[in-house]
């Protein structure tokens, strides 16, 4: 893993006024490759509305030898989420739900629990449903419908009263993608893709379909206890397309962090009610929102989330105040820290801070490099 010494040395080493920027951000990245020993990763940023920097390093396919590039196709995993909770925010803006009515109202054949169940518990992974049994995380069931896939956890009595306790969940999320195609009257896929994916030129990106051809997809990666390579396990994501199943490029997830900045997908007062803490009865307060993560560091406050799905980890952190957003996709999931490129590169671009530690999103903890 990169040192914090040794991007210090890049920051101090180069005056972006002085030399191009990018070479700065190229120089960080093949270190951080090569320190790590990934497969592949892709990076990049956008300042000011516009893709200023991206780079692609290494192999998407290691028995092949496909080389990445900024065009290759990565799990998202549970960058997913943020992508389902702005299209369930866009329907709310149209007054076509309510965050508070039970999901139930739109759902008819999700079965009643002890407690009603709201959208907005859902969005907040304060549901109560339950997480993953052993065996669904890398499932190799094919669910045809969002229907299917919901029946997986429907009869299972909830782990507790819904907004008591916050319980990070992604089988969950199915309940939201059944609610969007209740209510608009569209599949998942086919109002994700009008609403979300064209407005914001997001043009390579898509539910993964297991049986499609997805050209210049990554294979995905696992490091096992020694520290060799391998293959990851078979996964059919059709389990949690709404919490893990949407796979696409690097540039396409900078595009869709530019779309929320620039209020192209829900207006800046939504996203702003995305990014209020959950506070539980017991007073905790969790710094998720909807369907996103939030934070404050030496750059500033930001907003994001991250990602580790089979065979894929990724990230895509956003500073409102800078205008700025960062995002890397790699195809390994490891067993060890692989430390934030995101924040990294946050840190090389917008100033001194982020560079002794990372903040995880999903576990709202700072991790020491």
């Amino acid at each position: 893993m990169i040192k914090s010494a040794l991007i210090l040395l890049l920051i101090s080493s180069v005056t972006l006024f002085a030399q191009p920027f990018e070479k700065t951000l190229d120089k960080y990245l093949e270190l951080y490759k090569t320190s790590n020993n990934v497969p592949s990763v892709c990076a990049g940023a956008v300042v000011n509305g516009r893709i200023a920097w991206t780079s692609a390093l290494g192999f998407a396919d290691l028995e092949n030898s496909v080389k990445t590039s900024d065009k290759t196709v990565y799990r998202l995993a549970s960058i997913s989420k943020p992508i389902t909770a702005v299209a369930i925010m866009q329907l709310v803006e149209k007054k076509k739900i309510n965050l508070d009515d039970d999901v139930r109202k739109y759902v008819h054949y999700f079965p009643k629990k002890k407690w009603n169940i709201t959208i907005r518990q859902l969005l907040t992974h304060t549901s109560g449903i339950r997480s993953y049994k052993p065996g669904e995380f890398d499932s190799k069931n094919y669910y045809p419908k969002i229907k299917d896939a919901i029946e997986v956890l429907a009869n299972d009595s909830l782990d507790s009263k819904p907004g008591t306790k916050y319980n990070y969940n992604t089988l969950a999320y199915n309940l939201l993608a059944a609610v969007i195609e209740n209510v608009s009257g569209m599949t998942f896929s086919e109002y994700l893709e009008a609403n979300i994916f064209i407005p914001s030129e997001m043009a390579l990106t898509k539910l993964e379909f297991q049986s499609d051809i997805v050209p210049n997809r990554a294979h995905g990666y696992i490091r096992n206890d020694k520290g060799i390579v391998q293959n990851a396990p078979l996964a059919d994501l059709s389990s949690k397309y709404a919490g893990g199943g949407i796979i696409s490029t690097i540039e396409d997830l900078l595009k869709f962090g530019e779309a929320l900045l620039s209020n192209k997908l829900i207006s800046k007062t939504t996203l702003d009610s995305m990014l209020r803490p959950t506070v539980l009865p017991s007073g905790q307060v969790i710094n998720y929102g909807y369907g996103l993560g939030f934070g404050t560091d030496s750059l500033g406050s930001y907003f994001g989330h991250s990602a580790g799905g089979t065979g894929f980890c990724a990230n895509l952190v956003i500073y409102p105040k800078s205008k700025a957003v960062f995002a890397y996709l790699m195809n390994i999931r490891d067993n060890k820290e692989l430390g934030n490129p995101s924040l990294d590169i946050a840190a090389i671009l917008l100033g001194k801070g982020g560079i002794d530690k990372t903040f995880d999103i999903v576990s709202h903890k700072y991790l020491q490099k």
